[in-house]
Protein backbone atom coordinates (compact mmCIF):
# COMPACT_ATOMS: atom_id res chain seq x y z
CA UNK A 1 0.00 0.00 0.00
CA UNK A 2 1.50 3.41 -0.47
CA UNK A 3 0.67 5.13 3.07
CA UNK A 4 0.97 9.26 3.42
CA UNK A 5 2.02 10.12 6.88
CA UNK A 6 1.12 14.14 7.04
CA UNK A 7 3.43 16.76 8.01
CA UNK A 8 1.20 19.82 7.21
CA UNK A 9 0.06 19.99 10.26
CA UNK A 10 2.78 20.28 12.78
CA UNK A 11 2.24 16.91 13.61
CA UNK A 12 3.88 15.81 16.84
CA UNK A 13 4.54 12.29 15.56
CA UNK A 14 7.42 12.01 12.67
CA UNK A 15 7.50 8.55 11.06
CA UNK A 16 11.13 8.21 10.23
CA UNK A 17 11.93 10.02 13.51
CA UNK A 18 10.10 8.79 17.05
CA UNK A 19 8.05 6.21 14.99
CA UNK A 20 11.35 4.34 13.35
CA UNK A 21 9.84 0.55 14.88
CA UNK A 22 6.21 1.32 12.80
CA UNK A 23 8.11 2.44 10.06
CA UNK A 24 10.39 -0.43 9.96
CA UNK A 25 7.86 -2.84 10.48
CA UNK A 26 5.43 -1.05 7.59
CA UNK A 27 8.24 -1.56 4.79
CA UNK A 28 9.08 -5.22 6.16
CA UNK A 29 5.57 -6.12 5.00
CA UNK A 30 6.30 -4.12 1.23
CA UNK A 31 4.75 -0.56 2.32
CA UNK A 32 5.79 2.49 0.59
CA UNK A 33 5.40 5.13 3.26
CA UNK A 34 6.04 8.80 2.44
CA UNK A 35 5.84 12.19 4.02
CA UNK A 36 3.35 14.45 2.86
CA UNK A 37 4.36 18.16 3.67
CA UNK A 38 2.89 19.81 0.75
CA UNK A 39 1.22 22.41 2.09
CA UNK A 40 -1.99 22.57 1.98
CA UNK A 41 -3.88 19.50 1.93
CA UNK A 42 -5.33 18.57 -1.75
CA UNK A 43 -7.13 15.94 -3.40
CA UNK A 44 -5.26 15.46 -6.67
CA UNK A 45 -1.75 15.05 -4.68
CA UNK A 46 -3.39 12.70 -2.16
CA UNK A 47 -6.14 10.88 -4.33
CA UNK A 48 -3.01 7.46 -5.15
CA UNK A 49 -2.48 6.90 -1.40
CA UNK A 50 -4.27 3.84 -0.10
CA UNK A 51 -3.64 5.59 3.17
CA UNK A 52 -3.59 9.01 4.97
CA UNK A 53 -2.30 8.89 8.55
CA UNK A 54 -2.26 11.68 11.20
CA UNK A 55 0.15 11.53 13.78
CA UNK A 56 -1.06 13.92 16.11
CA UNK A 57 -1.31 17.52 14.82
CA UNK A 58 -0.55 20.14 17.17
CA UNK A 59 -1.50 23.98 16.81
CA UNK A 60 -2.55 23.60 13.35
CA UNK A 61 -6.18 23.69 12.06
CA UNK A 62 -7.15 22.45 8.74
CA UNK A 63 -8.72 24.61 6.11
CA UNK A 64 -12.57 24.24 4.83
CA UNK A 65 -10.87 23.36 1.86
CA UNK A 66 -8.61 20.58 3.36
CA UNK A 67 -11.53 19.16 5.10
CA UNK A 68 -13.79 18.11 1.61
CA UNK A 69 -10.39 17.01 0.35
CA UNK A 70 -10.14 14.50 2.87
CA UNK A 71 -13.75 13.60 2.78
CA UNK A 72 -13.52 12.76 -1.08
CA UNK A 73 -10.24 10.78 -0.55
CA UNK A 74 -12.61 8.45 1.93
CA UNK A 75 -15.60 8.44 0.05
CA UNK A 76 -13.52 7.21 -3.05
CA UNK A 77 -12.12 4.26 -1.11
CA UNK A 78 -8.57 6.07 1.14
CA UNK A 79 -8.56 5.12 4.29
CA UNK A 80 -7.53 7.76 7.12
CA UNK A 81 -6.09 6.79 10.54
CA UNK A 82 -5.69 9.41 13.11
CA UNK A 83 -4.00 9.51 16.51
CA UNK A 84 -4.69 12.15 18.84
CA UNK A 85 -3.26 12.60 22.28
CA UNK A 86 -4.45 13.93 25.85
CA UNK A 87 -6.53 17.03 25.53
CA UNK A 88 -7.90 16.73 22.28
CA UNK A 89 -8.60 19.78 20.09
CA UNK A 90 -8.84 21.84 22.76
CA UNK A 91 -5.77 21.23 24.63
CA UNK A 92 -3.74 21.23 21.26
CA UNK A 93 -5.40 23.95 19.38
CA UNK A 94 -6.62 21.87 16.27
CA UNK A 95 -9.81 21.50 14.81
CA UNK A 96 -9.75 17.45 13.83
CA UNK A 97 -13.71 17.20 14.83
CA UNK A 98 -14.73 19.51 12.40
CA UNK A 99 -13.38 16.63 9.71
CA UNK A 100 -14.53 13.49 12.49
CA UNK A 101 -17.73 14.67 12.61
CA UNK A 102 -18.55 13.34 8.93
CA UNK A 103 -17.49 9.89 10.36
CA UNK A 104 -19.97 10.49 13.81
CA UNK A 105 -16.93 10.57 16.08
CA UNK A 106 -15.78 13.09 18.50
CA UNK A 107 -11.89 13.81 19.85
CA UNK A 108 -13.09 15.01 23.79
CA UNK A 109 -10.85 17.72 25.54
CA UNK A 110 -9.91 15.32 28.20
CA UNK A 111 -7.41 12.75 29.51
CA UNK A 112 -7.69 9.01 30.68
CA UNK A 113 -6.10 8.14 34.16
CA UNK A 114 -6.52 5.10 36.15
CA UNK A 115 -5.20 5.10 39.84
CA UNK A 116 -6.05 1.62 40.24
CA UNK A 117 -3.93 -0.39 37.13
CA UNK A 118 -0.87 1.12 35.13
CA UNK A 119 1.94 0.85 33.48
CA UNK A 120 5.69 2.44 33.74
CA UNK A 121 4.56 3.76 37.38
CA UNK A 122 2.00 5.95 35.48
CA UNK A 123 -0.84 6.65 36.22
CA UNK A 124 -1.53 8.27 33.00
CA UNK A 125 -0.65 5.09 30.93
CA UNK A 126 -3.89 3.39 31.93
CA UNK A 127 -4.23 -0.91 31.25
CA UNK A 128 -7.02 -1.66 29.31
CA UNK A 129 -8.54 -5.23 28.29
CA UNK A 130 -12.04 -4.16 27.66
CA UNK A 131 -11.42 -4.77 23.61
CA UNK A 132 -13.73 -5.72 20.82
CA UNK A 133 -13.84 -8.54 18.47
CA UNK A 134 -12.47 -7.43 15.35
CA UNK A 135 -9.53 -8.26 12.72
CA UNK A 136 -8.28 -5.21 14.30
CA UNK A 137 -8.03 -6.91 17.95
CA UNK A 138 -7.15 -10.07 16.91
CA UNK A 139 -5.39 -11.88 19.42
CA UNK A 140 -5.17 -8.46 21.59
CA UNK A 141 -5.25 -9.40 25.28
CA UNK A 142 -4.33 -6.27 26.97
CA UNK A 143 -3.39 -2.55 26.14
CA UNK A 144 -1.31 0.17 27.40
CA UNK A 145 -2.68 3.94 26.83
CA UNK A 146 -0.14 6.20 26.94
CA UNK A 147 -1.52 10.06 27.16
CA UNK A 148 -4.81 9.39 25.94
CA UNK A 149 -8.20 11.17 25.63
CA UNK A 150 -11.54 9.24 24.88
CA UNK A 151 -14.00 9.76 22.06
CA UNK A 152 -17.91 9.74 21.71
CA UNK A 153 -19.01 7.64 18.82
CA UNK A 154 -22.41 7.34 17.08
CA UNK A 155 -24.65 4.29 16.76
CA UNK A 156 -23.49 3.25 13.53
CA UNK A 157 -19.35 3.62 14.60
CA UNK A 158 -17.34 0.16 15.56
CA UNK A 159 -16.10 0.25 19.42
CA UNK A 160 -12.77 -1.33 19.28
CA UNK A 161 -11.28 -0.53 22.61
CA UNK A 162 -12.88 0.87 25.81
CA UNK A 163 -11.17 1.52 28.94
CA UNK A 164 -12.24 0.17 32.90
CA UNK A 165 -14.29 1.27 35.40
CA UNK A 166 -12.28 1.92 37.41
CA UNK A 167 -10.54 4.30 34.83
CA UNK A 168 -11.33 7.77 34.79
CA UNK A 169 -13.19 9.07 32.85
CA UNK A 170 -15.08 5.34 33.50
CA UNK A 171 -15.41 3.15 30.60
CA UNK A 172 -14.83 5.28 27.76
CA UNK A 173 -14.11 4.44 23.93
CA UNK A 174 -10.15 5.21 23.40
CA UNK A 175 -10.46 3.70 20.01
CA UNK A 176 -13.05 3.44 16.95
CA UNK A 177 -13.76 2.97 13.61
CA UNK A 178 -16.31 4.58 10.81
CA UNK A 179 -16.79 4.55 6.94
CA UNK A 180 -18.02 6.71 4.71
CA UNK A 181 -18.25 6.05 0.64
CA UNK A 182 -15.89 3.21 -0.30
CA UNK A 183 -13.30 4.01 2.36
CA UNK A 184 -12.32 3.62 6.57
CA UNK A 185 -11.62 5.61 9.12
CA UNK A 186 -10.15 4.68 12.30
CA UNK A 187 -9.53 7.02 15.47
CA UNK A 188 -7.22 6.37 18.67
CA UNK A 189 -7.36 8.99 21.41
CA UNK A 190 -3.51 7.81 21.88
CA UNK A 191 -0.57 8.36 19.65
CA UNK A 192 2.27 7.81 22.30
CA UNK A 193 1.34 4.19 22.73
CA UNK A 194 2.62 3.63 19.14
CA UNK A 195 5.51 5.47 19.32
CA UNK A 196 9.12 4.45 20.22
CA UNK A 197 9.73 5.90 23.48
CA UNK A 198 9.86 3.23 26.05
CA UNK A 199 6.29 3.72 27.28
CA UNK A 200 5.40 2.93 23.45
CA UNK A 201 4.53 0.58 20.96
CA UNK A 202 6.08 -2.40 22.94
CA UNK A 203 4.40 -2.09 25.84
CA UNK A 204 1.88 -5.17 25.86
CA UNK A 205 0.16 -5.73 22.58
CA UNK A 206 0.45 -2.11 21.82
CA UNK A 207 2.34 -3.13 18.55
CA UNK A 208 0.09 -6.38 17.80
CA UNK A 209 -2.74 -3.79 17.09
CA UNK A 210 -1.14 -1.36 14.71
CA UNK A 211 0.52 -4.51 12.73
CA UNK A 212 -3.07 -5.81 12.86
CA UNK A 213 -4.89 -2.12 11.71
CA UNK A 214 -2.79 -1.99 8.47
CA UNK A 215 -2.69 -5.24 7.37
CA UNK A 216 -6.81 -5.74 7.63
CA UNK A 217 -6.64 -1.98 5.58
CA UNK A 218 -4.73 -3.63 3.16
CA UNK A 219 -7.34 -6.74 2.59
CA UNK A 220 -10.16 -4.60 2.35
CA UNK A 221 -8.93 -2.11 -0.20
CA UNK A 222 -11.25 -1.60 -2.90
CA UNK A 223 -13.60 -3.37 -0.91
CA UNK A 224 -17.13 -2.39 0.73
CA UNK A 225 -17.76 -3.76 3.57
CA UNK A 226 -20.62 -2.64 5.67
CA UNK A 227 -19.61 -1.83 9.42
CA UNK A 228 -22.95 -3.04 10.95
CA UNK A 229 -22.27 -6.66 9.66
CA UNK A 230 -18.90 -7.02 11.91
CA UNK A 231 -19.72 -7.87 15.43
CA UNK A 232 -18.52 -6.28 18.30
CA UNK A 233 -17.93 -9.24 21.13
CA UNK A 234 -15.95 -8.78 23.73
CA UNK A 235 -12.59 -10.78 23.32
CA UNK A 236 -12.04 -11.38 27.18
CA UNK A 237 -15.25 -11.80 28.50
CA UNK A 238 -18.75 -13.08 27.21
CA UNK A 239 -22.14 -11.78 28.78
CA UNK A 240 -22.37 -14.47 31.15
CA UNK A 241 -19.73 -13.92 32.33
CA UNK A 242 -20.13 -10.75 33.36
CA UNK A 243 -23.08 -11.22 34.42
CA UNK A 244 -21.92 -14.24 36.73
CA UNK A 245 -19.34 -11.86 37.84
CA UNK A 246 -21.36 -9.11 38.56
CA UNK A 247 -24.01 -11.32 41.05
CA UNK A 248 -20.92 -12.84 42.71
CA UNK A 249 -19.61 -9.20 43.67
CA UNK A 250 -23.30 -8.21 44.52
CA UNK A 251 -23.98 -11.39 46.67
CA UNK A 252 -20.43 -10.92 48.48
CA UNK A 253 -20.87 -7.25 49.41
CA UNK A 254 -24.39 -8.03 51.01
CA UNK A 255 -22.48 -10.65 52.55
CA UNK A 256 -19.95 -7.47 54.19
CA UNK A 257 -22.84 -5.12 54.76
CA UNK A 258 -24.82 -7.85 56.64
CA UNK A 259 -21.73 -9.16 58.82
CA UNK A 260 -20.77 -5.47 59.43
CA UNK A 261 -24.51 -4.67 60.69
CA UNK A 262 -24.19 -7.62 62.76
CA UNK A 263 -20.93 -6.22 64.21
CA UNK A 264 -22.46 -2.95 64.57
CA UNK A 265 -25.26 -4.33 66.68
CA UNK A 266 -23.12 -6.42 68.87
CA UNK A 267 -21.00 -3.71 69.57
CA UNK A 268 -24.27 -1.35 70.66
CA UNK A 269 -25.67 -4.26 72.68
CA UNK A 270 -22.22 -4.00 74.53
CA UNK A 271 -22.15 -0.46 75.11
CA UNK A 272 -25.60 0.13 75.85
CA UNK A 273 -24.94 -2.27 79.06
CA UNK A 274 -22.16 -0.41 80.27
CA UNK A 275 -23.80 3.16 79.70
CA UNK A 276 -26.46 4.27 81.43
CA UNK A 277 -29.48 4.84 79.01
CA UNK A 278 -29.56 9.01 79.57
CA UNK A 279 -26.03 9.33 79.16
CA UNK A 280 -26.30 7.45 75.77
CA UNK A 281 -28.98 10.12 74.50
CA UNK A 282 -26.65 12.89 75.46
CA UNK A 283 -23.46 11.34 73.84
CA UNK A 284 -25.63 10.59 70.78
CA UNK A 285 -26.94 14.01 71.01
CA UNK A 286 -23.07 15.23 71.09
CA UNK A 287 -21.75 13.17 68.60
CA UNK A 288 -25.02 14.25 66.00
CA UNK A 289 -23.06 17.99 66.91
CA UNK A 290 -19.61 16.83 66.23
CA UNK A 291 -18.51 17.08 62.40
CA UNK A 292 -16.35 14.43 61.33
CA UNK A 293 -12.69 15.68 60.61
CA UNK A 294 -11.19 16.35 57.37
CA UNK A 295 -8.47 14.65 55.90
CA UNK A 296 -7.19 17.53 54.46
CA UNK A 297 -2.87 17.13 55.28
CA UNK A 298 -1.71 20.59 57.51
CA UNK A 299 0.26 23.15 56.02
CA UNK A 300 3.17 21.99 58.19
CA UNK A 301 2.66 18.46 57.26
CA UNK A 302 2.34 19.34 53.69
CA UNK A 303 5.73 21.61 53.77
CA UNK A 304 7.50 18.17 55.30
CA UNK A 305 6.35 15.93 52.72
CA UNK A 306 7.78 18.43 50.25
CA UNK A 307 10.90 18.55 51.60
CA UNK A 308 10.96 14.84 51.76
CA UNK A 309 10.41 14.38 48.11
CA UNK A 310 12.62 17.06 47.20
CA UNK A 311 15.72 15.13 48.28
CA UNK A 312 14.67 11.83 46.40
CA UNK A 313 14.12 14.14 43.38
CA UNK A 314 17.65 15.79 43.82
CA UNK A 315 18.79 12.34 44.07
CA UNK A 316 18.04 11.91 40.54
CA UNK A 317 20.29 14.38 39.23
CA UNK A 318 17.84 15.82 36.81
CA UNK A 319 19.24 19.08 35.84
CA UNK A 320 15.88 21.00 34.06
CA UNK A 321 14.70 22.66 36.73
CA UNK A 322 10.80 22.54 35.01
CA UNK A 323 10.88 18.82 34.57
CA UNK A 324 11.72 18.65 38.58
CA UNK A 325 8.79 20.57 39.35
CA UNK A 326 6.54 18.42 37.36
CA UNK A 327 7.99 15.22 38.67
CA UNK A 328 7.64 16.75 42.68
CA UNK A 329 4.06 18.13 41.46
CA UNK A 330 3.06 14.33 40.43
CA UNK A 331 4.49 12.91 43.24
CA UNK A 332 3.29 15.11 46.27
CA UNK A 333 -0.34 14.52 44.86
CA UNK A 334 0.13 10.80 45.32
CA UNK A 335 0.64 11.95 48.60
CA UNK A 336 -2.40 14.31 48.93
CA UNK A 337 -0.40 17.42 48.95
CA UNK A 338 -0.74 19.88 46.18
CA UNK A 339 2.55 21.46 45.68
CA UNK A 340 1.61 24.86 44.08
CA UNK A 341 -0.58 25.86 46.79
CA UNK A 342 2.90 24.75 48.96
CA UNK A 343 5.49 26.89 46.86
CA UNK A 344 4.89 30.10 48.32
CA UNK A 345 5.52 28.89 51.44
CA UNK A 346 8.99 26.87 50.64
CA UNK A 347 9.98 30.43 48.83
CA UNK A 348 9.56 32.06 52.22
CA UNK A 349 11.38 29.32 54.20
CA UNK A 350 14.19 29.82 51.55
CA UNK A 351 14.07 33.56 51.96
CA UNK A 352 14.58 33.10 56.19
CA UNK A 353 11.45 34.05 56.86
CA UNK A 354 8.87 32.41 58.80
CA UNK A 355 5.77 30.40 57.61
CA UNK A 356 2.83 32.37 57.54
CA UNK A 357 0.11 32.61 55.68
CA UNK A 358 -1.37 35.33 52.97
CA UNK A 359 -4.06 36.86 54.64
CA UNK A 360 -6.04 40.17 52.90
CA UNK A 361 -8.11 42.71 53.88
CA UNK A 362 -11.86 41.99 52.86
CA UNK A 363 -12.94 45.94 53.63
CA UNK A 364 -14.43 46.76 50.15
CA UNK A 365 -16.52 44.05 48.46
CA UNK A 366 -19.71 45.82 46.31
CA UNK A 367 -22.02 43.21 44.91
CA UNK A 368 -23.88 42.76 41.56
CA UNK A 369 -26.72 45.31 43.41
CA UNK A 370 -24.30 48.09 44.65
CA UNK A 371 -24.64 46.52 48.65
CA UNK A 372 -21.89 45.76 50.35
CA UNK A 373 -21.44 42.04 51.13
CA UNK A 374 -19.40 40.22 53.22
CA UNK A 375 -17.12 37.69 50.45
CA UNK A 376 -14.87 35.04 52.90
CA UNK A 377 -11.13 36.30 51.86
CA UNK A 378 -8.78 32.90 51.50
CA UNK A 379 -5.76 32.31 53.62
CA UNK A 380 -3.66 32.26 50.51
CA UNK A 381 -3.50 33.39 46.90
CA UNK A 382 -4.20 29.61 45.71
CA UNK A 383 -7.16 29.59 48.38
CA UNK A 384 -8.75 32.85 47.16
CA UNK A 385 -9.19 31.70 43.44
CA UNK A 386 -10.56 28.09 44.87
CA UNK A 387 -13.17 30.00 47.29
CA UNK A 388 -14.58 32.52 44.59
CA UNK A 389 -16.17 30.41 41.99
CA UNK A 390 -19.07 32.13 42.41
CA UNK A 391 -17.51 35.22 41.20
CA UNK A 392 -14.79 36.25 38.90
CA UNK A 393 -12.52 38.65 38.38
CA UNK A 394 -11.36 40.07 35.15
CA UNK A 395 -7.97 38.24 33.52
CA UNK A 396 -6.22 41.74 33.51
CA UNK A 397 -5.96 41.46 37.42
CA UNK A 398 -4.35 38.09 37.35
CA UNK A 399 -1.27 39.56 36.90
CA UNK A 400 -1.71 41.80 40.15
CA UNK A 401 -2.41 38.18 41.89
CA UNK A 402 0.74 36.69 41.26
CA UNK A 403 2.60 39.77 41.89
CA UNK A 404 0.83 39.15 45.63
CA UNK A 405 2.35 35.79 45.43
CA UNK A 406 5.60 36.42 44.45
CA UNK A 407 6.09 39.38 46.96
CA UNK A 408 6.32 42.09 44.56
CA UNK A 409 3.40 43.59 45.66
CA UNK A 410 2.03 44.09 49.14
CA UNK A 411 -1.00 42.15 49.41
CA UNK A 412 -3.66 44.02 51.48
CA UNK A 413 -2.59 46.94 49.28
CA UNK A 414 -3.21 44.98 45.86
CA UNK A 415 -6.41 42.55 47.27
CA UNK A 416 -7.87 45.73 48.28
CA UNK A 417 -7.76 47.61 45.53
CA UNK A 418 -9.48 44.35 43.69
CA UNK A 419 -11.80 44.18 46.02
CA UNK A 420 -13.18 47.61 46.05
CA UNK A 421 -12.63 47.90 42.06
CA UNK A 422 -13.65 44.64 40.73
CA UNK A 423 -16.69 42.46 39.84
CA UNK A 424 -15.10 38.99 40.64
CA UNK A 425 -18.03 37.90 39.11
CA UNK A 426 -15.14 37.52 35.39
CA UNK A 427 -12.90 35.52 37.17
CA UNK A 428 -13.18 31.96 37.59
CA UNK A 429 -13.83 30.67 33.47
CA UNK A 430 -10.23 32.26 32.89
CA UNK A 431 -9.06 30.74 36.00
CA UNK A 432 -10.23 27.10 35.47
CA UNK A 433 -9.62 27.47 31.93
CA UNK A 434 -6.94 28.30 32.60
CA UNK A 435 -5.88 25.36 35.44
CA UNK A 436 -7.35 22.75 32.83
CA UNK A 437 -5.01 23.53 29.95
CA UNK A 438 -2.13 23.28 32.31
CA UNK A 439 -2.93 19.96 33.72
CA UNK A 440 -3.83 18.67 30.08
CA UNK A 441 -0.49 20.08 28.34
CA UNK A 442 1.73 19.11 31.63
CA UNK A 443 0.16 15.41 31.17
CA UNK A 444 3.03 15.11 28.33
CA UNK A 445 5.84 16.11 30.10
CA UNK A 446 5.04 13.83 32.97
CA UNK A 447 4.86 10.80 30.72
CA UNK A 448 8.52 11.85 29.47
CA UNK A 449 9.92 12.83 32.61
CA UNK A 450 8.91 9.41 34.01
CA UNK A 451 10.17 7.60 31.09
CA UNK A 452 13.37 9.75 32.26
CA UNK A 453 13.12 8.46 35.88
CA UNK A 454 12.72 4.39 34.63
CA UNK A 455 16.24 5.27 32.49
CA UNK A 456 17.60 6.71 35.41
CA UNK A 457 16.90 3.91 37.77
CA UNK A 458 18.05 1.28 34.89
CA UNK A 459 21.24 3.12 34.97
CA UNK A 460 21.45 2.90 38.94
CA UNK A 461 21.33 -1.07 39.02
CA UNK A 462 23.78 -1.74 35.74
CA UNK A 463 26.51 0.15 37.98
Amino acid sequence: MNILFDETQKERGKIFDNFKILSQDLESADHKIAIYDSYPIKYSSIKNADIMAFLCPDGSKLYGYEVQALLRFVDEGGSLVIFANAGGDKGLNTNLNTLLKHFDIEIISNQVFDYQEFDVELETCPIVERIFKHPITKYVKELTLVSSCSLNIGADVIELVRTKQSSDPPSSTVMALSQKGKGKVFVSGSYLMFSDRKAGINLRDNKLLITNLFKWLELIKGKKIKLDQIKTIEVQKTQEIQEAETQEIQEAETQEMQEAETQEMQEAEVVSEEIPQPMMEEKQIEDERVEKPTQEVSIEESIAIILELQEQVEALDIEDQGYRDILLTDMARRRGVDYGKILPFLDNIEAGKEIEEIVVSEEKAVSKDDKPISIPIPESVQKLIDRTIEYKVPRDTIREIKEVASGIMDPTETMETLMGTIDLSEMVGAVNSLKKSVDILSANIVNLLGEIVLALQDLKRKK
